[in-house]
């Protein structure tokens, strides 16, 4: 049995910065006080692992496992303005860790030289996205958000051949 193997390693870093403000106060479209920042990072270190067998010359064992390692820190500071007082600012910060997998297998069959069918399941997963983490409450600087990353199940089924038009595709959420 012929079989071809892939393995990869990654890692990312994202820096995020963003700001908010108010119009100027005369209401002309400029910059005015400072309403929120929100400064933060997204790191992510994985993996991913793909086996295909060949078990004959026509049908193919695919099986791949991704894992995945992310953190998000967030720092938002929320800015009021009371009325002859000085600025108040609050600080809400956020530290958030995910392990994330995402398994998948499939079997390929070579039906004809220009026809290839596939069935596939498979499991993939998202971060959610850091400003979820942080919520001004009235001030009171409550978290909300996820605690978990999203996960998604598929399966799906299909052709590929060697013409444009040849390839159709049918997908199912689990």
């Amino acid at each position: 049995m012929d079989a071809v193997s892939f393995v990869g390693l990654f890692y990312n870093f994202l820096d995020s910065q963003s700001y908010l403000f108010n119009k100027t106060p005369d209401g002309r479209n400029g910059l005015g006080a400072t309403i929120q920042t929100v400064l933060g990072n997204q790191r992510n270190l994985g993996v991913r692992a793909r086996e295909e067998l060949s078990l004959t010359p026509i049908l193919q064992l695919v099986a791949g496992f991704g894992a995945e390692r992310s953190i998000i820190e967030v720092r938002q500071t929320n800015y009021t303005y009371p009325v002859g007082a000085s600025p108040t600012l609050t600080l809400i910060p956020a530290l958030r860790r995910f392990n994330n997998v995402a398994p998948e297998a499939s079997l390929v069959w070579q039906a004809d030289p220009t026809v290839r069918l596939h069935a596939r399941v498979c499991t993939a997963y998202g971060v959610p996205h850091r400003p979820a983490f942080c919520d001004a409450g009235e001030g009171a600087g409550e978290r909300r958000g996820p605690e978990d990353a999203e996960e998604h199940r598929r399966r799906d089924w299909g052709r590929a051949g060697d013409r444009p038009d040849a390839h159709s595709r049918a997908d199912r959420l689990l």
